[in-house]
């Protein structure tokens, strides 16, 4: 499933990053009208939405691979034969491992990410302000 997403998550959080740093950015230039600032905030929100649906989907499959782990130990595994009881011994060391879906390779696709891609917004905005008013 990360070969098929691993690109788009990738091209998804830089979207995100740079479009919603330029748009706070001219929110905060301050000379736009009324209409034009609702619908710059609707469009904020709504990306930064959609890229916190992305990381939400991803940490619950993680979030569901750990209980797949705790099923099988609570179920009665160990009266099974022994090829079984090594197939699942395998499943439940797979299972607890916490693999998350990366971006390019570069960053893993979470909570933490989300909420990353949110403060680094408001971050290059700030600097992007400094820069151009000086």
């Amino acid at each position: 499933m990360n070969r098929v997403y691993f690109w788009m998550f990738l091209f998804h959080y830089f979207v995100t990053l740079i479009t919603g740093c330029t748009q706070l950015y001219l929110v905060l230039l301050g000379n736009i009208g009324f209409i034009d600032l609702v619908s710059i905030g609707i469009y904020i929100i709504e990306l930064v939405l959609q890229f916190g649906y992305w990381c939400f989907a991803v940490e619950e499959i993680v979030y569901e691979l750990s209980t797949i782990s705790n099923a099988i130990y609570m179920s009665k595994w160990y009266q099974k034969g022994k090829i079984v009881k090594n197939i699942l011994l395998i499943v439940m060391m797979k299972a607890q491992r916490q693999k998350y879906m990366t971006a390019g390779g570069l960053m893993d696709i979470n909570i933490y990410t989300f909420g990353s891609v949110i403060r680094k917004i408001f971050s290059f905005c700030a600097v992007l302000k400094n820069l151009l008013n000086n």
